[in-house]
């Protein structure tokens, strides 16, 4: 997501293309989803199994 940021920043700086800051809204909203998410999961940790959260995160980071 970072490399995402930085490429839409220098084509922005670029061209002074509107729609790019749009992107970069957007991955920021994507970023910050991403964090939140990780953050709810070890918030959550100690309510459910350990095996469960395991394979939770562990399909998340194979689907990735």
């Amino acid at each position: 997501m970072i490399a995402l940021l930085t490429v839409y920043a220098k084509v922005y700086k670029s061209t002074r293309a509107v729609f790019t800051i749009g992107l970069m809204f957007f991955a920021g909203m994507l970023m910050l989803h991403n964090i939140i998410a990780v953050y709810a999961y070890f918030a959550m940790e100690p309510l459910y199994a350990e095996v469960f959260l395991h394979r939770v995160l562990s399909s998340e980071y194979v689907l990735l």
